[in-house]
């Protein structure tokens, strides 16, 4: 996952490994020419820092997502969560 920001570094979209293979997919789109804003997710899944890891594993399993940015309440990035964090830490 990689997070796209803005010059204040907020959020304003994701691209995945599945952005990616829909973009292949769609063998008429010109990879070389294509801006990153035309194929990122938004709006996307987030996840804030007060939040309890077991709302953040809640939100990856109902979105089938393996991991997502983690912003302040600006939209600011701040880290990421990645499921292999969860499970380091023994929440799954």
């Amino acid at each position: 996952m990689t997070m796209v920001v803005n010059n204040t570094n907020r959020v304003i979209g994701v691209f995945t490994d599945g952005d990616l293979r829909r973009v292949l997919d769609h063998g008429a789109v010109d990879i070389q020419n294509i801006a990153i804003t035309d194929v990122m997710t938004t709006p996307f899944k987030r996840a804030h820092p007060q939040m309890l890891a077991e709302e953040t594993l809640r939100i990856m399993q109902e979105n089938k997502i393996n991991s997502m940015p983690v912003v302040d309440s600006d939209e600011k990035l701040v880290g990421a969560m990645n499921i292999q964090d969860l499970l380091r830490a023994g929440v799954v």
